[in-house]
């Protein structure tokens, strides 16, 4: 059972971490939380509404945005068109924005304003990263599920993107990411979930969860928090 038991709840402009060993359910749970697999028992709940069986776009449509771990752009399309794509298919009308100009602006958001005209090919790893992110905020989220966002990226890479993310925060939409660079935890988190087998193992501050026994024999290693520090 990948997922069993575990109970989550993220609030408006929070950004809480999870994180936990391969295999411990995470990307389990984003698949549930935007409604690719349902759950076999539980429930879901978003904005106070039960969603546990509605489809992925209507969840999308209701203010749900995720990225992906394996980014999958579409190659004929410009990158401007690709986060169209998300502005149109995820927005609905819930804002005014016309696609094009919520597409435009996420891309200046994550620092794409001049590669709009691009084709996915030209970007690096680290534009894809940002397209990726654009598409899911050009549906107008309020709640966004980041998948290993920081993976492959190096250290100024990482704190450009850090710095879009607390931007999402500060303007009231919440985030939940899965992350295993230690350092993006630390610096980024307001809350951290540990996950284990599928299940909670424990929940805090970041240097709460990483001083946890429980949490470094299950992931961080002897080292403790010494070691999340320098995990990458």
């Amino acid at each position: 059972m990948a997922v069993k038991g575990q109970r989550l709840r993220i609030e408006k402009g929070e950004i809480v971490g999870l994180i936990g060993p391969n295999g411990a359910g995470k990307t389990t749970t984003f698949n549930l939380i935007s409604g690719l697999i349902y759950p076999d028992a539980g429930a879901i709940r978003f904005k106070g509404a039960e969603i546990t069986r509605s489809a992925p776009h209507v969840r999308c449509r209701m203010g749900i945005g995720r990225t992906f771990q394996i980014i999958q752009p579409f190659l004929n399309l410009s990158v401007l068109q690709n986060v169209m794509v998300g502005a149109v298919f995820g927005d609905a009308g819930r804002t005014a924005k016309a696609p094009g100009d919520a597409a435009r602006e996420a891309c200046e958001l994550v620092g794409l304003g001049d590669r709009c005209r691009c084709m996915p090919g030209e970007l690096t790893a680290a534009g894809l990263k940002k397209m990726e992110l654009a598409r899911a905020l050009a549906t107008s989220p309020d709640l966004l599920l980041l998948d290993e966002m920081m993976e492959g990226l190096t250290p100024v890479e990482s704190a450009e993107v850090i710095k879009v993310i607390k931007k999402v925060r500060d303007a009231g939409t919440a985030v939940l990411l899965i992350e295993h660079v230690m350092r993006t935890v630390r610096d980024l988190t307001d809350r951290v979930v540990v996950m284990h087998q599928g299940e909670t193992l424990a929940e805090g501050t970041y240097h709460e969860v990483v001083a946890d026994p429980r949490v470094i024999i299950a992931y961080l290693g002897e080292e403790g928090e010494g070691e999340a520090v320098g995990h990458s």
